[in-house]
């Protein structure tokens, strides 16, 4: 039984002397451009296109935001409820918008682009001639 520590002795240093490769460490991930988009909403009331004191102050905190971006892009999107005639309600969701884009440009917003769907994009789904609220609205969104 010579042969029994020799054998021993070869699986031991062949164990003890053997080592596994070290992990290659992870490549870092690619950076990735990071941006900011959010969307405000603004009210109008029945058959208006003008800004009330609670529009206004939307108004203000979208410019406050878009102010915090570098090449940041605003765009509005105007609305109404399904009252009145759909060629009405397209040119006031046109006012609307319009009415909002004047007052971002006040504020110092600089790069504003509008559309306008009149009745046929409701917030809330209503028969033809209901008079709702939320319906009558601009829809704003900032990208940064």
């Amino acid at each position: 039984m010579k042969s029994f520590p020799l054998l021993l002795s070869v699986f031991i240093l062949a164990g003890c002397c053997s080592s596994a490769p070290a992990p290659m460490p992870a490549p870092a991930p690619a950076p990735v451009a990071e941006t900011t988009s959010r969307d405000f909403v603004i009210y109008f009331g029945f058959d208006r296109s003008d800004l009330t004191d609670a529009a206004r102050a939307t108004v203000d905190a979208i410019a406050e935001y878009a102010s915090g971006m570098d090449g940041s892009s605003v765009s509005l999107r105007g609305h109404t409820d399904s009252s009145g005639t759909s060629a009405y309600n397209q040119g006031l969701s046109q006012r609307r918008a319009n009415s909002v884009a004047s007052a971002l440009a006040a504020a110092g917003v600089g790069s504003v682009s509008s559309s306008w769907a009149g009745e046929s994009e409701l917030a809330v789904e209503t028969g033809d001639g209901v008079r709702e609220p939320l319906n009558r609205r601009v829809n704003v969104r900032v990208d940064g």
